[in-house]
């Protein structure tokens, strides 16, 4: 089981830093417990949580960050409104006192999140983006 969690820590932090010049984390570590043998069922739905470092400045952009998900993951409408963008949280800290009101696009699907800002972002600023995840993995033993 511990093989099959590191071997899924691994996949998960490879395949969800995907965003160009920016730093992607899980944090804290330990949310990448996924409790993997309860995915892809019904109430195997668990809350992720990724920290994203600004390398550079980064202007305003409809697309500012987009973040792909791995194949056997994807964001659950937990409300069933149809909505993936309602599902995202982000909270950003700032470097200055720039405000660039960072907000999850409607572009955003099961498979991607996409996020947008309305006004610069200094380098290194932060943002933590909290979402509800399923997935379907079988570890191997």
């Amino acid at each position: 089981m511990a093989k099959a969690l590191n071997i899924l820590f691994i996949l998960l932090t490879a395949c969800l830093t995907t965003a160009s010049a920016q730093t992607v984390e899980i944090r804290p570590p330990e949310l990448a417990r996924v409790p993997v043998l309860e995915l892809g069922v019904e109430l195997g739905h668990y809350w992720q949580q990724l920290h994203v470092v600004l390398d550079h400045d980064d202007s305003p952009s409809d697309t500012t960050l987009s973040i792909g998900m791995p194949a056997w993951m994807r964001l659950v409408d937990t409300d069933e409104d149809g909505l993936l963008d309602d599902e995202i949280r982000i909270v950003y800290a700032p470097v200055a006192a720039e405000i660039p009101q960072f907000f999850v696009s409607p572009m955003t699907d099961a498979n991607t999140i996409v996020v947008g800002s309305l006004a610069a972002a200094a380098a290194d600023g932060q943002l933590y983006l909290q979402f509800p995840v399923s997935g379907s993995v079988s570890p191997q033993q």
